[in-house]
C-alpha cells in the first residue's frame, strides 16, 4: 500500500524486538533500510521532520517476516 507510512524509528524498534524474541540477531539500521528498499515499493520519506518509510505499515500480529 503506497499510502501506508510508519516512522523509521518505530519500525526498526519493532523489528529488533521481533528478532530478539525469536532468537535472531537483528541487522544494523543501515542494513535494515537497504533490505527494505530491495523488497521494492518501500521508500524513505519525511514529514514535519519525522523520518518515515512509505509503502509499509505495522501489523499487530506480524509473524515470520524478516528483511
Amino acid at each position: 500500500d503506497s499510502a501506508a507510512v510508519v516512522p523509521k524509528k518505530q519500525l526498526y524498534s519493532e523489528y529488533v524486538s521481533f528478532s530478539e524474541q525469536n532468537g535472531d540477531v537483528p541487522v544494523s539500521k543501515i542494513a535494515f533500510g537497504r533490505k527494505l528498499q530491495e523488497r521494492g515499493g518501500i521508500t524513505p520519506a519525511k514529514n514535519d521532520g519525522t523520518r518515515l518509510w512509505r509503502g509499509i505499515m505495522l501489523n499487530s500480529q506480524t509473524t515470520g517476516w524478516a528483511p
